[in-house]
């Protein structure tokens, strides 16, 4: 627990000095546009003997980063470290995390887009990285989530288990307009997030046999409530 720790303050102090600096994401094109980055493999792993992994990609990824004031900022080594909720880039040969999040429009690489948005969870309003799957007035926003589990001792009943990372299954969201996200739990609960044209949309996900577990049937009935807007 204590390695976690440390390197999470290590992280935020990293992140607080570029703040601090005045970092602009211009100068981070200039210096890293022209150099070549395979795999990933020239950093030094900072998670050191955890097993498993934090990220969703290990490995970085030229994508693009798009700002709320429409700058946009192309060829820059990416990856999402799903632990930390934290877009990770490499400057110098070393691991930084984009500060400001709040200002950041999306982020596109390896054929995903990521938005940071606002959402609801017991209550309190929250910020997170989601995968966005769709776009349109309502959006389906996946939430990755990893945990860390502490090592584990031996005893009469079991093997010793080593300090590991661990993938969990994703949250569903949807989002509608300016409106936070709010959780996916069940058939009867997405029905409700809608603000409109619910009937119309009961209708369909009885007739297509949604399920609110399934993706792909999300992502279909919720083009299809953009569609009724549209014409409205």
């Amino acid at each position: 627990m204590k390695r976690i720790l440390l390197i999470l303050v290590t992280i935020c102090i990293t992140t607080t000095i570029w703040a601090q600096t005045g970092f602009n994401l211009r100068d981070l094109v200039e210096n890293v546009e022209n150099e070549r980055y395979i795999n990933g493999e020239f950093m030094k792993d900072r998670y050191g003997d955890i097993k498993g992994s934090p990220y969703n990609d290990e490995y970085f990824v030229l994508g693009s980063i798009t700002m709320k004031n429409g700058d946009t900022y192309d060829a820059i080594p990416l990856r999402y470290n799903i632990f930390d909720d934290a877009i990770e880039f490499v400057k110098d040969k070393k691991v930084y995390q984009v500060p400001n999040p709040e200002n950041i429009s999306r982020v596109n690489f390896n054929g995903k887009t990521y938005v940071y948005a606002p959402y609801e969870y017991k209550n309190e309003l929250k910020n997170t990285f989601f995968l966005l799957h769709n776009a349109g007035e309502a959006q389906l926003l996946e939430k990755e989530q990893v945990e860390f589990k502490e090592a584990e001792k031996p005893d009469v009943f079991k093997e010793a288990k080593p300090a590991r990372f661990a993938k969990k299954n994703s949250d569903l969201y949807l989002k509608v307009g300016e409106n936070s996200a709010r959780e996916i739990k069940n058939k009867k609960g997405f029905l409700k997030l809608f603000p409109s044209h619910q009937e119309e949309i009961e209708k369909f996900v009885k007739q297509k046999k949604i399920s609110t577990k399934d993706t792909d049937d999300l992502i279909e009935a919720i083009q299809y409530f953009n569609s009724i807007s549209a014409r409205n």
